[in-house]
Parts: structure tokens; C-alpha cells; sequence
């Protein structure tokens, strides 16, 4: 697995981050691993690279007691190889790409009735996602895909207000939900993994034809 990295260059407006997830390449890997497929670490290979440091100068020990002089071999071709990798990127974050709203007023026209206030909106957002599978020993390009998918957020509000004698009454309740941007980064991620593993292992998946907007 290579980077999957963040190309859209949207941040929070309080400075607090970038608003897609930087783990897209995670999210790729458990979904390599849900689809069956065999797996070899290149993302961090820190600590095999600082083990095989150590046992380079001896100081690995594959035995209880290291008086023994037991130090771990070093063996030629011990690590399996890769046979495809996959990078790209998520470059597409547009927000309100399209809404709508509705409101109402109503009451009566004296002066102490009551009055009612209704209103809803709904907008989009979508979040596209570039992913390529690259031959490792060819460095030839095996497949590519390209995937957006829509968020969808809603707001409904509604509101009373009232005379009753010499006191006055508002409230008000509302109702807001949208979709977690990461949680829709992470289904095209596995949307996309699952089709490259049928084209490479030519299995059939469900909806085989590729939506524009999944």
C-alpha cells in the first residue's frame, strides 16, 4: 500500500486541521483485508528496518540466555514481495454543491394569538476519490478508478409564540444530521478496493457497472 493523501487543500477554519482524514491509506488496507487479499507492509517498515539494523551487528538474540551466541540470521529472501501496490488521492471536497429551503409563517392577525413558524433545508456535499493499481515489477498502471459520492445533510426547525395574559411564551425545536465526511471517504476507499480485487482476481462483485455517484 502506498499514500492515499489528502488533494483537496480544504482546512478547518479554526486552524485545527485539514478537514479529510490523513489515514485514507489505513482505511485502504483494512479493506484489502476484509476482501481476502494477501498483504505485505511497505507503509512503515520502521521497525523491521531498526530489527534488521540490530541483527546486522548481532545484538538479536533468537534464544532465551544470549550467552549462548545464538544471534537471529540474517537469511536472503526472507521477505516475500509485492505484486501490485496501490496509491492516489482524495481530490475532490465540494461543499453545497447544490440545496433547497422551505419556510412558513402563520398565526392569527390578533393581537394576542398565537403565531407558528416551520422550515426545513437540505443541501449536498460530495467527496471524490483518484486510486491506481500499479504492477510493482513493471510499474505499469493495472487499473484505475475515479469515485464520488454524495453527502446529504438536512435541517428542519419549528417554532410557537404566544400570549397568555401578561406573559409571553417562544419556543422553538430543530433537527439538523449530516453524513461524517470520513465516513464517506472510507466507503468509496471501500468501494474502490473491493472492484480493483475482482479485476484481479476475476470475481464478480454486486453492481459491477461503476456509477458516476455510488
Amino acid at each position: 500500500m502506498g499514500q492515499i493523501s489528502d488533494y483537496t487543500g480544504k482546512t478547518e477554519s479554526d486552524g485545527s486541521g485539514r478537514k479529510v482524514t490523513a489515514g485514507a491509506a489505513l482505511m485502504a488496507m483494512s479493506a484489502l483485508s476484509k476482501a481476502g487479499a494477501h498483504l505485505v507492509e511497505r507503509f512503515d517498515t520502521s521497525v523491521a528496518e531498526l530489527e534488521l539494523k540490530y541483527a546486522n551487528n548481532k545484538l538479536i538474540s533468537d534464544d532465551k540466555n544470549p550467552n549462548d551466541g545464538d544471534f537471529r540470521k540474517i537469511l536472503a529472501g526472507s521477505i516475500p514481495g509485492s505484486d501490485y501496490y496501490i496509491i492516489g488521492g482524495i481530490t475532490e471536497l465540494n461543499f453545497n454543491i447544490r440545496s433547497s429551503n422551505a419556510s412558513a409563517n402563520g398565526g392569527g392577525t390578533g393581537t394576542g394569538a398565537t403565531t407558528g413558524t416551520l422550515g426545513g433545508s437540505m443541501y449536498v456535499m460530495n467527496v471524490g476519490l483518484d486510486m491506481r493499481l500499479v504492477n510493482t515489477n513493471t510499474l505499469e498502471v493495472a487499473d484505475v478508478i475515479s469515485y464520488q459520492k454524495q453527502i446529504i445533510g438536512h435541517q428542519v426547525s419549528a417554532g410557537v409564540f404566544d400570549f397568555m395574559g401578561t406573559n409571553f411564551f417562544d419556543a422553538s425545536i430543530g433537527q439538523s444530521a449530516l453524513e461524517p465526511v470520513q465516513l464517506a471517504v472510507r466507503s468509496v476507499i471501500e468501494r474502490a478496493v473491493l472492484e480493483m480485487v475482482s479485476r484481479i482476481y476475476r470475481a464478480s462483485i454486486a453492481h459491477r457497472p461503476r456509477p458516476a455517484r455510488p
